[in-house]
């Protein structure tokens, strides 16, 4: 089960894959077994819609950046491990910078 506020590490392209990348799943509402993730980065040169994960925030181990202006559909088979939560305060900037990013 995967929630809202979850961060794994994913494979972007397909299982064969060696190098996983930290995505932070947005939305896992549907039927067809797919997550709306957002890429998580160590580079921090920001852009006025990321948040800032600050370490050890949901066991990273860097400081790093939740770009939500880089969102991805992938199915759960493509998820390989749970590696935290973020937590509300967090999770209150991502809602309020996809705000901004949709214009909504």
């Amino acid at each position: 089960m995967t929630n809202n506020d979850d961060f794994f590490k994913v494979s972007f392209t397909d299982l064969s894959a060696t190098k996983l990348r930290p995505a932070l799943v947005l939305s896992q509402k549907n039927k067809f077994g797919d997550l709306l993730l957002a890429f998580i980065t160590t580079t921090l040169e920001q852009e006025e819609t990321d948040v800032t994960l600050n370490s050890p925030e949901g066991g990273i181990k860097k400081d790093s950046v939740i770009k939500l202006s880089k969102i991805t559909t992938l199915n759960k088979s493509l998820i390989v491990g749970l590696l935290g939560k973020i937590n509300e305060d967090t999770e209150k900037q991502v809602n309020q910078k996809l705000k901004l990013l949709l214009n909504l």
